[in-house]
């Protein structure tokens, strides 16, 4: 089996998984003691365009999505967390940061002393959406569509997620030229593109498949990881993974003159989901 079959058969047994609603094994992930004498031995960043739920893949990851959970809110500043991930044979601790979206200069100072200066990431977690990204406030929602509107003359959910996926690819690429100089001449390094809010387009899901994962014709995203893969070469990666994720099924409004997206997975399929992502985890962060 090509890497790339081998990646394509991660994504399809997920896919399977949750349409069954079949229990994944599970990897124990929790946050470690605030004064822990012990150092995290693997450096994991977690990056995305804005709105794209970095936040919340680290909250369903930990084990925080409940019935009583809040969703969080938009995040402007870096987010350094201690982990202990947990598998049947060992324990690891992880240091975690998720780095804010938007351009900025807290995005800036969070990533340049982990990505120059010879210093690297040993697994970066890149969460997507498929053109589903939360624009927290109402108000921000209506002036980003009404912009898009006058310029391009017709407003629909799909022009619209049409632009956010641009905007996606163009994020990722940025990723991928700081990956390319941080990862370069190393080995042991291992990729998951989580691609979140699954629930939305569930129905679509293997078209979301085929344009994050290389194959016949590349879209953009795909090509930017087609090229690192090549840059960075395969037999350095300890693993990459391309993942269906759901963290917490909710409905999504593009617009509000436009009709909302609803779940097409019930909490009970996203559970398999995260378990799935967190096993995956697991297995990537114990290769070391």
């Amino acid at each position: 089996m090509t890497f790339w079959d081998q990646v394509r058969s991660t994504w399809n047994a997920t896919v399977e998984s949750a349409d069954r609603a079949v229990a994944a094994p599970s990897v124990h992930l929790k946050p470690m003691f605030r004064f822990s004498l012990y150092r995290p031995k693997v450096p994991i960043v977690v990056t995305g365009d804005r709105g794209a739920g970095k936040s919340l893949m680290y909250d369903a990851i930990v084990g925080k999505v409940g019935t009583t959970y809040a969703p969080p809110g938009k995040s402007d500043d870096a987010e350094p967390h201690k982990i202990v991930l947990s598998t049947s044979s060992k324990r690891v601790r992880c240091a975690m940061v998720v780095v804010p979206g938007q351009d900025s200069r807290e995005r800036e100072d969070a990533l340049e002393p982990m990505m120059t200066g010879g210093a690297f990431p040993t697994g970066l977690v890149h969460v997507t959406c498929y053109g589903h990204n939360t624009v927290w406030d109402s108000r921000d929602r209506r002036t980003v569509g009404d912009d898009f509107a006058l310029r391009e003359g017709t407003l629909t959910a799909e022009s619209l997620r049409q632009r956010n996926l641009e905007q996606e690819a163009e994020e990722f690429e940025k990723v991928c030229a700081m990956l390319r100089d941080a990862w370069h001449r190393k080995s042991d390094v291992w990729l998951i593109i989580a691609v979140a809010k699954c629930d939305l387009y569930w129905s679509r899901i293997d078209k979301a498949r085929d344009h994050y994962l290389p194959g016949a014709a590349d879209s953009r995203f795909a090509a930017a990881l087609r090229g690192l893969v090549a840059h960075v070469g395969e037999s350095n990666f300890a693993g990459l993974a391309v993942l269906p994720l759901s963290c917490y099924p909710d409905s999504h409004e593009f617009h509000p003159t436009l009709p909302m997206a609803r779940p097409e997975l019930d909490q009970r399929q996203a559970t398999v989901l995260v378990n799935r992502f967190r096993s995956v985890l697991g297995d990537f962060c114990g290769r070391r």
